[in-house]
């Protein structure tokens, strides 16, 4: 099993080769098991937080 930064890399780099339109990348990616609806924390919010469901800042 991958370490959980290996698995935050692999996430990352699938959420690039989607937004660069490279097919081949993302297919790839997915076909070796990563996680298609994994979140990107913006601004830290994901990590420490989590957004206000009436507002776009943290608490």
């Amino acid at each position: 099993m991958s370490s959980l930064l290996e698995q935050k890399e692999q996430q990352e780099r699938l959420r690039e080769a989607a937004a660069l339109g490279d097919i081949r990348e993302v297919r790839k990616l997915v076909d070796s098991g990563v996680d298609v609806n994994s979140q990107n924390g913006v601004n830290g919010c994901f990590k420490y937080g989590t957004l206000s469901k009436t507002s776009d800042t943290c608490q």
